[in-house]
């Protein structure tokens, strides 16, 4: 009886070691497919995937399951749809601001959804095949999965309430594994962005200005300010990015219509540059 029990755990822990290494060769396919760059370490993102399948397979609490799936849905789906976006791994922010924003974020996502199809489909796949891998062999359960699971998101969320690891949490690098990736993100919104939120524990105060007052009659009826919040030059095909992203502004420049210029932001926060759109005494600062 002992032996078929000892039989059964090694059979889980193989299945979960080949389940966890395809997922490792579909993060090379997908990369591939995408023209994203290599993972910095496919040791450590093998290990974590790993770890993941196992606690999948040996959780005793549906919660537990739930939480994995929901990790694994964010590097995978997640991760797919931010990348064809942005060219960049969901972070934290993103995270949040996909609950709070919901329903933006769904009707952005709903003009693109052909698009954006074909990642969504791998995501979703890799999904099944972590799901069905735990119908492999008996059923088994060890309530030390779920503790591995717990002291994992604990530490990745306890590590962002030091300033010196906000970094990683914000731009996690393309180098870094899609399934790393997801645990960094969850890590810094369960760790940074809810308390903060929450809490109001931000060190910048929120902006605040009076109406101005009328002094004359307007020349003007109205004033239209577009921004491009969350841009980058970097990626903007007007100043050199190989893929065409900005076609309005490069057929302003290209026909003379109007000035592009580059310039830089008053921070790398958004709640501390956009004030400065609207500060009169910013170029004197």
């Amino acid at each position: 009886m002992k032996s078929d029990i000892n039989f059964d755990v090694v059979k889980k822990i193989c299945v979960s070691a080949v389940v966890a290494l395809i997922l490792l060769f579909s993060e090379v396919g997908y990369r591939f497919f995408i023209g994203a760059e290599v993972v910095q370490s496919w040791f450590e993102e093998y290990g974590i995937l790993l770890l993941m399948c196992l606690v999948f397979a040996f959780a005793r609490f549906k919660v537990t399951k739930i939480v994995i799936i929901v990790l694994f849905f964010l590097s995978t789906v997640g991760n797919n749809i931010h990348y064809h976006v942005y060219q960049s791994w969901l972070n934290g922010v993103n995270l949040y601001l996909s609950f709070v924003e919901f329903s933006e974020a769904a009707h952005y996502g709903a003009g693109i959804l052909f698009a954006l199809l074909p990642g969504v489909v791998w995501g979703l796949l890799e999904c099944l095949l972590v799901v069905g891998s735990v119908y492999v062999g008996k059923r088994m359960s060890c309530v030390g999965a779920d503790a591995v699971l717990l002291i994992a998101l604990v530490l990745f969320s306890c590590r962002y309430l030091s300033p010196s690891h906000l970094e990683q949490g914000m731009n996690p690098q393309q180098i870094y594994g899609r399934a790393k990736t997801a645990f960094l993100a969850a890590g810094y919104c369960f760790g940074h962005e809810i308390p903060y939120n929450l809490f109001n524990l931000s060190m910048v105060s929120k902006y605040r200005n009076p109406v101005p007052k009328r002094i004359s009659n307007p020349l003007v009826k109205n004033v239209i300010l577009i921004m491009g919040e969350s841009a980058t030059s970097g990626h903007a095909g007007v100043f050199g990015y190989s893929r065409d992203t900005t076609p309005f502004l490069a057929d302003v420049v290209k026909n003379k219509k109007g000035t592009v210029l580059p310039c830089y932001s008053a921070a790398t926060m958004t709640v501390v540059s956009l004030p400065f759109f609207f500060i009169i005494d910013a170029i004197s600062l």
